[in-house]
């Protein structure tokens, strides 16, 4: 008995597994989560004029939900402007946060896909938490690439992510965004 459910199991999970392009359909999630590291940042700048700073390696992770639940992590690299005390220029919509790279995965039970983030963008950074005038949500957007798809997502080739709110208000720092993979 314990072998024939062991077989009639394989052979649904190779049948969704096979399914025909045909069934092949938009996926949706919604993701939440926190930021777990803040990344390492350095800075090019002349004190009293100003410059650029690059912070590397800012990685977020949490659940997903929508048409399956599961896991996800995003790892960004991104750049901004330095004022003239070579610190980041804070809350200001014309100063945006500028992402320049990364990448992004996401895993349910029955597939994983991910890839390379290639660009984005923060409306701006927000205060630090000793100040919190401006802490949050913060509205973005992303651009990623799917480099791979496994198992339920093996059909998908695009993936947008929309709707993204960090949100600087609790720490540590939330994240929310939607989003879809296509054939």
């Amino acid at each position: 008995m314990r072998s024939a459910v062991s077989v009639a199991v394989s052979v649904f999970l190779l049948w969704m597994m096979t399914a025909s392009p045909a069934g092949a359909q938009d996926s949706q999630f919604q993701l939440k989560g926190i930021e777990i590291s803040p990344g390492t940042m350095s800075k090019n700048c002349i004190a009293g004029t100003g410059g650029t700073y690059t912070t590397a390696g800012i990685t977020f992770t949490g659940s997903a939900t929508g048409d399956a639940q599961g896991v996800w992590v995003v790892t960004l690299d991104a750049t901004g402007a330095l004022d003239g005390n070579c610190e980041p220029v804070r809350c200001d919509t014309s100063s945006p946060v500028v992402v320049i790279g990364g990448s992004w995965l996401l895993k349910v039970i029955l597939g994983t896909v991910g890839g390379a983030i290639s660009g984005g963008t923060l409306q701006y950074r927000p205060d630090g938490p000793v100040v919190g005038n401006c802490l949050g949500p913060v509205p973005g957007n992303l651009s990623v690439a799917v480099d791979f798809a496994l198992g339920r997502f093996r059909r998908v080739h695009n993936a947008q992510m929309d709707n993204i709110f960090l949100d600087h208000r609790t720490f540590p720092p939330r994240v929310e965004t939607d989003l879809e993979l296509t054939p």
